[in-house]
């Protein structure tokens, strides 16, 4: 069970307040006793972990919005957490996985969150890192 009481809640959001967003869900991952260690976690499972803690915190309910990629009008709309991330912790994360694009084939592995805490704030130094990092093998 998540301790969501008003002192932890604070502590956590003074510690994180400051820190770039990968870094603040490991802190707010802190609520939950059973995390284990996340930075071998894959985004999706941070993510859906995450929006467990909101579910817990505020209720399974979420309020969205959205642009129309075809019209770009707003699109309001409800949800809820189960609706979005469905079994994503349950379900068992791939160990690699292949990506045929153009002329190539990669062999990856997913993004973890221990890749994206402390990237170069530049998006090219970003991109470089994490492809050094997942990119585990690539064919013509």
């Amino acid at each position: 069970m998540i301790d969501a009481s008003p002192a932890t809640l604070v502590a956590a959001w003074e510690r994180a307040a400051e820190l770039p967003p990968a870094e603040r869900g490991r802190v707010l991952l802190g609520l939950e006793p059973s995390r284990g260690e996340v930075d071998c976690w894959t985004l999706g499972r941070r993510d859906a972990a995450l929006a467990r803690i909101f579910a817990a915190l505020y209720g399974e309910l979420v309020e969205a919005t959205l642009r129309c990629s075809a019209c770009d009008a707003l699109l309001e709309f409800q949800t809820t957490i189960a609706a979005l991330f469905g079994t994503a912790v349950a379900d068992p994360e791939p160990a690699a996985f292949a990506l045929h694009t153009g002329a190539y084939e990669l062999l990856l592995r997913p993004i973890r969150l221990g890749d994206v805490v402390g990237l170069p704030p530049s998006a090219e130094g970003a991109r470089d890192r994490i492809l050094r990092r997942c990119v585990l093998e690539a064919r013509r």
